[in-house]
């Protein structure tokens, strides 16, 4: 099989022609083969990931303890990083809390809601959060509270804010440190 003949070959020996085209032809290899793979790696994307067996605790959303914590938070009304809760009066204290093992503060605080659900308390104060290397935890008080009725209401219309008004130089107090009346504030 003979090859066409390239313009810039004539000066060449046909050994040299050779490898010419045998660089063209690894280089179109190579660009063929990254065209499969991209669409290899495409229709991959398009099915469900497959979890080992062993990490499938780690997946989230598919997991049932997962879901099981989550439907447990949220049966927490308020949480507090003091003793208060705010528009809440606190009725009886029930547990305190300790929870370690997960991988973010935010789901080691989703842990701490639903273990105080799971032993009756709608809300936990005191809470507060800790990362290690590998792992995060969180800790608070179990509480059972009731609502005080004084809910936040938002204004009904937007709250206007004015500057200061300046003062004269009549109407300052007057600078100590000058013993008369003086341009600056006074600070007392």
């Amino acid at each position: 099989m003979t090859l066409p003949d390239l313009p810039f070959t004539e000066n060449l020996s046909p050994v040299q022609v050779q490898l010419i085209w045998a660089g063209i032809g690894i280089i179109a290899l190579a660009i063929v083969l990254k065209i499969l793979q991209s669409i290899a790696s495409f229709i991959r994307g398009l099915r469900p990931a497959k979890i080992n067996p062993r990490l499938a605790k780690y997946a989230g959303e598919d997991d049932p303890t997962v879901q099981h914590r989550r439907q447990m938070a949220a049966l927490i009304k308020s949480t507090s990083s003091t003793g208060d809760l705010p528009g809440y009066k606190v009725i009886q204290g029930i547990e305190a809390l300790y929870v370690e093992g997960f991988r973010t503060p935010g789901d080691a605080i989703e842990g701490l809601k639903a273990a105080a659900a799971e032993r009756g308390a709608n809300a936990i104060i005191n809470v507060r959060h800790e990362r290690t290397v590998n792992r995060c935890a969180a800790a608070g008080d179990a509480v059972l509270a009731e609502t005080t009725g004084q809910a936040y209401q938002p204004p009904q219309q937007p709250i206007e804010i004015l500057p200061p008004t300046p003062r004269r130089a009549k109407e300052s107090a007057p600078d100590r440190n000058n013993g008369g009346e003086g341009d600056g504030p006074m600070i007392r």
